[in-house]
């Protein structure tokens, strides 16, 4: 997603808080605050959903200095639960070239405990 290294090779174990905010009907801003094994990092997201293509597109710009956009599919059932799939564009990383991608698991807020 943006700078050659970035994701290959590395695990994480990030704490923090995301909050989102709606900023029109289908337009959202998404700020995370964490505290990883590197310290501090903010991530800041605008996500734009499209309901007739049950579709849903997000920009990302890492504090750290990644930078991507992916989009994704969105599945639901009538029991509450989503599944959203992202994917980005492939990304030279040396000599290979990656993809990165994303799996959301949703409940509907009206069926969460």
């Amino acid at each position: 997603m943006g700078r050659a290294g970035g994701f290959v090779g590395r695990v994480r174990s990030d704490q923090g808080r995301s909050r989102l905010q709606t900023c029109r009907r289908s337009l959202f801003e998404a700020i995370t605050t964490a505290t990883g094994p590197d310290g501090a990092l903010s991530i800041k997201e605008t996500i734009a959903y499209r309901p007739e293509g049950k579709t849903l597109a997000r920009w990302i710009t890492d504090g750290r200095g990644f930078a991507g956009q992916q989009i994704a599919s969105v599945g639901g059932d009538l029991g509450g639960f989503f599944n959203l799939y992202f994917e980005d564009r492939p990304c030279p990383q040396g000599p290979d070239v990656t993809n990165h991608e994303t799996r959301w698991e949703l409940t509907s807020p009206r069926f969460a405990i």
